[in-house]
């Protein structure tokens, strides 16, 4: 009887005594105990891995043959498109940055854009003002030099269904309203101030401005502006400041002084 070089424990379990002494164990399965034979379970596992890889590249080189070209043109081929994509990569990056230096020039255009409509809206928006309230304080026969910086402190050219125009505003901000409840012009604006014996000194004598009129200014015992050269007095100014900023910077504009605020 030929022996085996391997048995499973159920084969070996049903062998003679004398044959399973020739038998030692070797995991869950015995092998035979002889000398010059050598566990092939190794090598055999290797060989049918090698005898895979040939069958996988018998496959390739198949496939291969099938393109028709020979093994250093294919290597030639997948070089250039190796190169190709490099290629493309780049190209695209390039074109990415050109994206963005032509836009960030568009930006830079529409703000320089922008930023000169801004400054052309507010030369038009002072030439507004500057003209109605001269204007108004010609026809008032004021001091223009005296009174256009006073003006100008009130006015705020505003835009209401396309049309522009000059606007007068209380220290608040709000537009101001004559008796018809309409917004009022720079010219009853003026007016008003004409009618001030605060201001009176800024405008030409009417007929009532004699002795005791109030249209005498600084004379007769009429107001006497603190601001004024001729009736300098700082205790006054220091009260009208502290009691009515915007009087007192009025005031000061009246007399020729232009008071400057911090945010200025």
């Amino acid at each position: 009887m030929a022996l085996k070089l391997k048995l499973a424990k159920a084969e070996w379990d049903g062998l003679d005594e004398g044959i399973k002494k020739l038998y030692k164990q070797s995991g869950d399965d015995y092998v035979l105990d002889a000398e010059g034979i050598e566990n092939t379970d190794g090598l055999k596992s290797a060989l049918n891995k090698e005898r895979d890889n040939v069958k996988k590249l018998e496959q390739m080189l198949k496939a291969w043959n099938a393109t028709g070209k020979k093994p250093e043109e294919i290597s030639e081929l997948l070089k250039k498109v190796e190169e190709d994509e490099q290629k493309r990569l780049e190209e695209q990056g390039e074109y990415k940055e050109m994206i963005r230096k032509v836009n960030e020039a568009n930006e830079k255009e529409k703000k320089a854009l922008l930023d000169q409509i801004a400054k052309y809206k507010a030369e038009k928006e002072r030439n507004m003002i500057d003209q109605a309230a001269t204007k108004a304080i010609a026809e008032a026969k004021g001091k223009i030099k005296l009174l256009l910086p006073l003006v100008k402190l009130s006015a705020k050219v505003v835009e209401e269904n396309g049309t522009e125009s000059v606007r007068m505003l209380d220290a608040n901000g709000t537009p101001k309203v004559n008796a018809k409840g309409e917004f009022m012009t720079v010219a009853e604006w003026v007016e008003e101030l004409k009618k001030d014996e605060d201001y009176q000194s800024a405008f030409e004598a009417s007929g009532n401005s004699g002795s005791g009129g109030k249209g005498s200014g600084n004379s007769g015992g009429g107001f006497k502006n603190p601001f004024a050269k001729e009736t300098l007095n700082y205790t006054e100014q220091a009260r009208l400041f502290r009691e009515n900023p915007e009087r007192a910077r009025a005031l000061a504009l009246a007399a020729g002084n232009e008071i400057k605020t911090k945010k200025e």
